[in-house]
């Protein structure tokens, strides 16, 4: 497969393959795109609620589509236009830097109990699950002003244990 002048058809098989492509001619640094295929996600991660319960597993199917990377750094879903079609200056987008992902959240729950130093307050033991198994717990002193523990749990699904500590206030 060439590295460059390649066709739009040429760049598909590509990306399909699991190279990221660009054109010669896009201004923005940094920006490609690539393949996503079909998969699943958790109805938990719409904030929005807009999806929970529609499934029987709560993991909404969403169809295969080509995926931006933009110059701002963020990810959008991609339509190609007549040009880009008709191009034959498509590339294998240059390799950079890519972070190792962190572990995202697949369970989450809680016991709860009383403070041995303080009776009056409630201590709160979130036990968490990664997506590749390894488990934590995050212990929290709840105070009036704190979200349900059951609410919480939710909130924990499909973030880093950095978000979720963040959303938590420890």
């Amino acid at each position: 497969m060439p590295k460059h002048g390649m066709s739009f058809g040429e760049a598909i098989a590509a990306i399909k393959a699991g190279e990221k492509v660009c054109r010669e001619g896009w201004n923005g640094k940094g920006m490609f795109i690539y393949y996503v295929p079909a998969a699943k996600y958790p109805a938990s991660g719409n904030t929005l609620g807009t999806m929970k319960g529609r499934y029987p597993d709560d993991l909404v199917p969403y169809r295969e589509y080509i995926a931006m990377k933009t110059a701002q750094d963020d990810v959008v879903a991609w339509t190609a236009s007549q040009s880009d079609v008709l191009s034959d200056d498509w590339q294998i987008a240059e390799e950079t830097a890519v972070p190792v992902p962190e572990k995202k959240i697949k369970y989450c729950g809680f016991d709860m109990g009383m403070s041995p130093e303080d009776p009056l307050n409630q201590r709160v033991d979130y036990k968490i699950t990664f997506d590749d198994g390894s488990e934590t717990t995050v212990a929290k002193y709840l105070d009036s002003t704190d979200a349900s523990p059951a609410y919480m749990v939710n909130m924990a699904i499909g973030r880093t244990l950095d978000q979720f500590k963040k959303i938590l206030g420890v």
